[in-house]
């Protein structure tokens, strides 16, 4: 897979077809719930690198996910 296999969400259908579709994190894929409080941005941090490292990504804020790590809710 290339960078340009990387789903990126860019509208609000977008999203509601993740959450329809109840699409599994990837490691192109994450999904958060919420952006991190500031100056918590550890987790960020490591997100940004684990998918700059991979194959690059997206990470999605405003979904959570189940404990399978399927979309679950806007």
């Amino acid at each position: 897979m290339t960078n340009r296999d990387v789903f990126v969400p860019t509208t609000f259908p977008d999203l509601l077809a993740i959450v329809e579709q109840k699409l599994l994190e990837s490691q192109t894929l994450e999904f958060k719930r919420q952006l991190p409080e500031a100056g918590k941005n550890a987790d960020l941090a490591r997100e940004m690198a684990v998918l700059a490292n991979a194959e690059g990504g997206v990470i999605v804020y405003g979904i959570r996910q189940d404990t399978d790590g399927r979309a679950e809710k806007l």
